[in-house]
């Protein structure tokens, strides 16, 4: 038996399930392990039959290719990958680069529920590459950070969304493509309209918390309503600041993005107007 032989064997003793009804049980032993693989966390599972979840992140590209010449042979993976770099340029040159991965991605967005299919959408025009809990609740209209982050722990099970640390979460270009499209598809342009004033005027007002945090007593200027926005209260400069580094690309990004909306007043903002310095220098 070849070493291939062993792996296909022992590839075909692993059970892939996207669902599981029922109790888990593997052959009435106590010596049997059962590895099951799936696009989903399997929470049930896991609070259900005690079963131990292990997340794996993407492989490196070098490494996926080691993997991959044990599996099937060095040869066969370069020539795949030659085939497959052809077929991507035919791709970029002849057709939208998303129509090839779109049915991958309708399968786990149309799997979620109602509340967390709205949030994947609502994702799309968020202008930053990473979002926050707090900014991301209001993106989404949610009455507070703890419902936003149920939202996004859900996408992040359905692999629509990835948790980059601690509370940042970032959505893949191609995902964010087809979040637009769905927005586009199932949501009015009054409501699309609605989603980005929301979260501007969340990064205006919490910006201007933490600049009267850092400068107590510099001028104030008319802003806009919160409308119901949670916005943190800031306890010192020094968190304020922290805030502003951490936030600094995502508020570039909103002011360049409040320019296109047409919203004039964002481009008066003093502590916008700092960050778009900061880039142009």
């Amino acid at each position: 038996m070849t070493e291939g032989d062993t792996y296909r064997g022992e590839a075909d003793a692993v059970v892939q399930i996207g669902t599981m009804h029922g109790p888990l049980t593997v052959g009435g032993s106590r010596g049997c392990v059962a590895l099951i693989t799936s696009r989903s966390t399997l929470s049930g599972l896991v609070a259900r039959e005690g079963a131990v979840r292990v997340t794996l992140d993407v492989l490196e590209p070098e490494d996926a290719v080691a993997l991959l010449g044990e599996v099937v042979g060095v040869a066969r993976v370069v020539a795949e990958l030659e085939q497959e770099r052809h077929r991507l340029d035919s791709l970029a040159s002849s057709e939208d680069e998303l129509s090839d991965v779109r049915a991958a991605f309708s399968w786990s967005y149309h799997a979620l529920s109602p509340e967390p299919r709205t949030a994947f959408r609502l994702l799309g025009p968020h202008a930053g590459r990473e979002i926050g809990v707090d900014a991301a609740a209001a993106l989404f209209g949610a009455p507070d950070a703890r419902f936003a982050r149920r939202l996004l722990d859900a996408l992040c099970s359905a692999h629509l969304l990835r948790e980059v640390s601690r509370g940042r979460y970032h959505l893949h270009d191609l995902l964010r493509a087809y979040a637009v499209e769905r927005l586009a598809e199932e949501t009015s342009p009054k409501e699309r309209t609605r989603t980005v004033r929301r979260v501007l005027s969340w990064y205006l007002l919490t910006a201007d918390a933490g600049r009267a945090a850092i400068l107590p007593f510099s001028h104030e200027v008319p802003l806009v309503p919160s409308d119901g926005l949670v916005i943190p209260a800031f306890t010192d400069a020094e968190q304020a600041m922290r805030w502003f580094a951490v936030e600094r690309l995502n508020l570039l990004a909103a002011l360049d993005q409040a320019d296109g909306e047409g919203e004039p007043g964002w481009r008066l903002t003093g502590p916008l107007a700092v960050g778009r310095y900061g880039r142009d220098s």
